[in-house]
């Protein structure tokens, strides 16, 4: 079953973001109900790396959009939501992990950015 998740996270086709997204954010919650914790650690790798994948994929980073098979709005609210997953799923099950300390610092990082940019306030670059 972890490799399962892994293949989900790690090797979606950009289209899964927006036509698969809710079927593998219920596959990630049941998978982690379930998950023992001695497998915390292998799993934590998984989460953290398809947690940084659906940024880059959210953030057009990793490969470009095809508007001819789906829309671009739909891919990234499919990469957050399997983003948020990803995260939710450290928080609960790996609160202390250095994952979270490392993707919140992005996350709010990313998130200033871009309030000084819309807001045209450039001291913080």
């Amino acid at each position: 079953i972890i490799d399962t998740v892994k293949i989900l996270l790690l090797e979606c086709l950009i289209d899964g973001y927006a036509n698969n997204s809710k079927s593998i954010l219920d596959i990630i919650a049941l998978f982690l109900l379930h998950l023992p914790p001695r497998k915390y650690s292998t799993v934590r790798s998984i989460l953290e790396k398809g947690a940084n994948r659906a940024i880059e994929v959210a953030f057009g980073k990793n490969e470009d959009f095809d508007e001819h098979l789906t829309s671009a709005d739909n891919i990234v609210e499919g990469a957050i939501d399997i983003f948020l997953a990803c995260f939710m799923g450290l928080c609960q099950k790996m609160p202390s992990s250095p994952a979270l300390k490392s993707m919140t610092g992005q996350i709010l990082g990313g998130t200033i950015e871009s309030s000084d940019w819309l807001t045209g306030n450039s001291s913080h670059q």
